[in-house]
């Protein structure tokens, strides 16, 4: 009898023993799932910022439009720096937001003549001006709403 219960104690024992192991090992592989999650969500997160900064870059090279001055602006002192192509989505407004620098006082209207890739016309449109030597600032030129800024179009300001 003493036997029977010894290994029952025996038996009860390893059972146990197997039943806190297993536990350990479920906690264990529970942690170890919780850091791959964690840090399969950081570079998930890491990887969708970057995108989305890529997005941005890709849209901005890949849009590729080009701003070039007549010899008459240039000859009356008329640079330009940085361009945009606010999103008009909704407003029926195409613009270029274009920062010109003047070395000399100008007042007069610059019209931009915006070409496709090929070099057809497909908008028009001015904005008067009247700027004292070393001013700057941003001007736009608002075109038809039927102007749909092509990517790598060429805007030309005379």
């Amino acid at each position: 009898m003493f036997k029977l219960i010894d290994k029952m104690i025996n038996v009860r024992n390893a059972g146990l023993v197997i039943i806190v192991l297993a536990i350990i090992a479920c906690n264990r592989v529970k942690e170890t799932t919780k850091e791959v999650i964690h840090t399969a969500g950081e570079v998930a997160g890491k990887s969708a910022s970057e995108f989305g900064d890529g997005v941005v870059e890709g849209i901005d090279q890949t849009f590729g439009c080009t701003v070039k001055l007549s010899p008459e602006l240039i000859a009356a002192g008329v640079s330009t720096g940085k361009y945009t192509l606010p999103d008009s989505a909704g407003t029926g407004k195409y613009t270029l937001s274009i920062y010109l620098i003047f070395a000399k006082d100008y007042s007069n209207p610059i019209q931009s003549i915006v070409n496709n890739e090929a070099g057809l016309e497909y908008g028009r449109t001015k904005c008067i001006i009247d700027a004292k030597a070393n001013e700057t600032g941003y001007y736009d030129f608002v075109f038809d709403k039927r102007t749909n800024i092509e990517s790598k179009s060429v805007f030309i300001l005379k």
